[in-house]
């Protein structure tokens, strides 16, 4: 930091111009009659980091059209395809949920916030299927065991996977930078400043 090489501070330059480009002063905002249920979404870069070829993860989860529980992180583990990668997202955005259900029915919430497993929103049909059904392949049979938490969660009725279109995940912002139009479309919806969150899922039917 005190004696940046060119190419650091070119670097530097350029996300302050990016920062500045899309800056937005709006904030969070609730609703009283936004989503009464949380409801989630996640992404995943799938593009390593050059020194380790960890990906880039993100997820939100929103309450009353507003984010209460984020999150944008490298991951532990290296992804060996895109499918890998969203399946571990996947298990750390159950996780999140998990506890909230917990913590909404313990403090008495649960009749009035709940209303079934919570949709957990995603735009890797592979990864949403793997929740579903027990496939065994070349490509899966090497995933850590923990990130098959999410799969038991689904069976637990805890968590509702479902598609939804790449161009509508408000959680790609958490994971790479993205160009000036799908930035001023989704920063909206992922801080609670439309109305476009819960319109994406009426062709989406959870499996029993």
């Amino acid at each position: 930091m005190a004696r940046p090489s060119i190419l650091a501070w070119k670097a530097a330059m350029q996300c302050l111009a990016f920062c500045y480009q899309i800056k937005m002063t709006l904030g969070i905002r609730f609703r009283s009659d936004g989503n009464r249920h949380p409801q989630a979404a996640y992404d995943n870069s799938n593009k390593g980091d050059i020194h380790d070829a960890k990906a880039q993860y993100g997820y939100a989860i929103h309450l009353f059209d507003g984010p209460i529980i984020w999150a944008a992180k490298k991951h532990a583990h290296v992804g060996t395809s895109s499918t890998h990668n969203e399946y571990m997202v996947l298990y750390h955005l159950v996780r999140a949920i998990v506890w909230l259900r917990q913590l909404i029915t313990e403090v008495g919430l649960d009749g009035e916030l709940l209303d079934g497993p919570t949709l957990a929103l995603g735009d890797n049909d592979q990864a949403t299927n793997l929740c579903y059904d027990d496939v065994v392949t070349v490509g899966n049979k090497f995933y850590h065991m923990m990130y098959h938490f999410s799969k038991e969660m689904y069976e637990a009725k805890q968590i509702a996977p479902l598609r939804i279109d790449t161009k509508d995940n408000w959680a790609d912002l958490m994971t790479k930078s993205v160009d000036g139009i799908t930035y001023r479309r989704l920063a909206p919806i992922l801080c609670g400043h439309s109305d476009e969150l819960m319109p994406i899922y009426v062709n989406n039917e959870v499996r029993d």
